[in-house]
């Protein structure tokens, strides 16, 4: 995550289109690979979707096309973090 700070950063110095770029990439490796992923890919995963480096808009986007992927199923109903995004809370 260290590494996503760098490379995206927060506030008003925040590069949303690095965001944007970065979320697409990673919805779409998940989804071509998803028979590959393992518990602690997935769990990667959901720390990018958690944390505030990604808009609302991009992370209900990936929950969206990713959710009904068998490795990912569970990963909403595990993350009171997401379920509040999906919510707007």
């Amino acid at each position: 995550m260290k590494e996503l700070d760098s490379c995206i950063g927060e506030g008003s110095k925040k590069r949303n289109d690095i965001a944007s770029i970065l979320s697409r990439r990673v919805m779409n490796y998940a989804m071509v690979n998803s028979d590959s992923f393992d518990k602690t890919m997935v769990e990667n995963y959901q720390t990018l979707l958690e944390c505030n480096y990604l808009s609302q808009d991009l992370v209900l986007l990936c929950l969206k096309k990713t959710n009904t992927l068998k490795p990912f199923k569970t990963m909403l109903l595990n993350s009171p973090i997401l379920q509040n995004k999906i919510l707007g809370v």
